[in-house]
């Protein structure tokens, strides 16, 4: 199956810092190496186990313009990178704030019309 049949929103390679707040409290940085309506890829150093439920948040600047965008999110994939640098894992936003879903749409539209 295509990545364009299998996924229900199209992805935009970025290269973006991010935190991720899990639920005892614990901060991780980041970075999202893509993004879509739907939700994240990531790079972490440190394994999030799959199903893991987070907050997710990060502040990209794009064609000047800086963002804020916050949601809730699942861990849907991990997989080991090579070399041992860490790990690419796949996060599915489950929430989006009203305010923070407008601020999804513009960055998605800017990524769009910029390439």
């Amino acid at each position: 199956m295509t990545e364009d049949v299998r996924r229900k929103h199209a992805r935009h390679n970025v290269h973006w810092s991010c935190r991720l707040l899990l639920p005892d409290k614990t901060i991780i940085a980041a970075k999202v190496k893509n993004v879509s309506l739907g939700g994240v890829g990531i790079e972490v150093t440190q394994m999030i186990p799959e199903g893991q439920l987070l907050s997710f948040e990060m502040r990209p600047m794009v064609l000047g313009q800086s963002f804020l965008f916050r949601a809730k999110a699942e861990v849907t994939f991990s997989m080991i990178l090579g070399g041992g640098h860490g790990f690419s894992q796949g996060l599915r936003f489950t929430m989006i704030p009203d305010e923070h879903k407008k601020s999804l749409l513009a960055l998605i539209k800017l990524l769009s019309s910029g390439k």
